[in-house]
């Protein structure tokens, strides 16, 4: 604060303005840990006049921020298990040449309410035997809410509808057979993340932080096979665990450990013919790359 002339009971006068001002300013910052102090979100004037001069912290949108986009490549292992109820029940495939590409983005507004899509592609080969492969899609679309955040601690939680579709393709009795299976449902997921640390480069802010998210979701299938169209029911199951490292400009990188299932019940027999229930199970090792601003 600028002081004019050098008469003394200014100079006084001062000194207790400054005396009334700090306790005041000290109780609303220890209130509002989460907002910068600046004459722009000062409560009185005293508080404006002390806010001109009093170091301004990170903003809440620059400890948590509100936009990320990322690509994530997963390579794994698929494993298919049949559930016919007899002998034959067991997994037809342990292929360890699986991968999963994913694109992820997410915006949160000031309401901390906001907006997160999911879509990804995937393949296996050698699925039951060479020249059998799985290929599968899908996507996520949801309502995201960051439910709690701290200086250190923040978890969004989303729910929405989602789709995955798979195609098994392969020979059958010496027949080529494509076998797809559709599920479209809701999905509901939390992501956990905990900041181990921040720095301030100049106003911009690196960090390192680790991450869980657990996530499931149910809904009505279609499972279909030359002229077979049956309907039944799944749910899926999944979990993920890693690290993310952001640099102050933005850029983001990640690596994790991930695991999904997909259990398709048994079709309905409307067209006099049965699909037995299908487990189809991905897990692997993902690398993340993308920005968080």
């Amino acid at each position: 604060m600028a002081m004019h002339g050098t008469i003394a009971p200014r100079l006084v006068s001062g000194l207790f303005v400054a005396l009334l001002v700090l306790p005041i300013a000290g109780c609303a910052t220890a209130e509002r840990p989460d907002r910068a102090f600046s004459p722009a979100n000062a409560d009185t004037p005293l508080e404006a006049a002390f806010a001109a001069n009093a170091p301004q912290g990170p903003s809440i949108a620059q400890i948590h921020p509100r936009t990320m986009v990322t690509l994530d490549v997963t390579i794994g292992q698929t494993d298919v298990e049949v559930n016919s109820g007899d002998v034959s029940t067991g997994i037809i495939s342990a292929s360890s040449d699986a991968y999963e590409v994913r694109l992820k983005a997410e915006h949160f507004w000031e309401s901390e309410l906001g907006a997160y899509f999911s879509g990804t592609i995937g393949s296996a080969d050698e699925i039951d035997g060479p020249g059998t492969t799985l290929d599968s899609g899908g996507g996520f679309l949801a309502l995201s809410y960051r439910a709690t955040m701290s200086d250190t601690f923040r978890m969004p939680v989303r729910f929405g509808p989602f789709l995955h579709t798979s195609d098994l393709e392969g020979p059958v009795g010496g027949v080529p057979t494509t076998i797809t299976r559709d599920l479209i449902g809701v999905r509901l997921s939390a992501e956990p993340e905990y900041i181990i640390f921040q720095h301030d480069n100049g106003g911009k802010l690196s960090e390192m932080t680790v991450f869980a998210e657990i996530n499931c979701g149910a809904g009505p299938t279609s499972t279909e096979s030359g002229t077979l169209d049956e309907d039944g029911y799944a749910f899926t199951l999944g979990w993920e665990l890693g690290v993310r490292y952001k640099l102050p400009m933005g850029l983001l990188a990640g690596l994790s450990f991930l695991s999904r299932k997909i259990h398709y019940g048994a079709t309905e027999s409307y067209n006099s013919g049965v699909f037995f229930g299908v487990d189809e199970d991905f897990i692997g090792v993902c690398i993340t790359a993308g920005a968080r601003f």
